[in-house]
């Protein structure tokens, strides 16, 4: 075999190897991508348990005790959550999902026997260490439109529609303790009020301005409008209320069904995501 033959089939080897790394490489990096979505899904579910739990848990400290038993089962189910999310090696050294998961070790324990405030300020700091979890998460993974600029709204995925729900959920927690008491204070009807301007602000700014196909713009509508239906409800049967006549499962449904429209927007994102680049 000729010098020249014998180097054509180094080459070829060496290209057909590089090929094989790159490749392997990408493969890879795809598959640990697709882990980390996963992760940020069981992570979603998790916060929608903890903000399901916070506003349960407002309502029975404020002598609303049939919501006990489902304070129990979301107990279960956040800690079914944990260890979930506990089997992916992503996460086991990371620092703010070990504080997670000890604060809401110690929270379940003690949950029902809070001062309705400390207990709500304790599943707010635990939500928003989630939703900063989160942000890393997509941040570390490169989940952004200066990676995807083909899918627009992704940084509204992992950043503005989660806090839009917590906010909800605050105002889910803190409504249904005032119409459950049938007392506003003054500092609740401040932190209300505050919780009413920025969802509003947050939606007209998100959902009115997201890009979607024609298939998926009647949810975000349903959105927008279950938002704008509680806001209505806060504003006339609770900040402006002569008296306090709203019943707190009703409130709390319908804090509950915009929060879920919302989801169903978010999921959807993230269903289109994974179909156009996670495959």
């Amino acid at each position: 075999m000729s010098n020249l033959a014998t180097l054509a089939i180094f080459i070829l080897i060496c290209s057909l190897t590089i090929l094989f790394v790159v490749l392997n490489a990408y493969k890879n990096e795809r598959q640990i991508k697709k882990r980390a979505i996963l992760i940020l899904t069981e992570l979603g579910v998790m916060i929608n348990c903890c903000q399901r739990h916070r506003g349960l848990c407002a309502a029975y400290l404020k002598g609303n005790t049939s919501s006990i038993d489902e304070i129990k089962a979301l107990s279960k189910a956040i800690k079914h959550q944990i260890s979930l999310i506990n089997t992916h090696k992503l996460l086991a050294n990371n620092g703010r999902w070990l504080s997670i998961s000890d604060h809401w070790s110690r929270l379940s324990t003690n949950a029902t026997t809070l001062s309705s405030q400390h207990s709500f300020e304790q599943h707010t700091g635990l939500i928003e260490n989630q939703l900063f979890l989160m942000e890393d998460i997509a941040q570390e993974y490169n989940f952004s439109r200066a990676y995807y600029a083909e899918f627009p709204n992704i940084n509204y995925v992992w950043s503005e529609l989660p806090k839009v729900i917590e906010r909800i959920g605050q105002s889910r927690a803190i409504g249904v303790g005032i119409v459950s008491s049938k007392q506003c204070t003054k500092v609740d009807k401040v932190k209300l009020g505050y919780l009413h301007q920025r969802i509003s602000e947050t939606t007209k700014a998100v959902l009115q301005t997201f890009q979607v196909a024609d298939s998926h713009q009647k949810s975000v509508s349903k959105a927008f409008n279950d938002c704008t239906n509680l806001l209505n409800i806060i504003d006339k049967e609770i900040l402006n209320a002569d008296e306090m006549s709203l019943e707190p499962e009703y409130y709390f449904d319908s804090a509950s069904q915009a929060m879920e429209a919302i989801n169903e927007v978010l999921n959807f994102e993230i269903k289109a995501f994974l179909s156009a680049h996670m495959k």
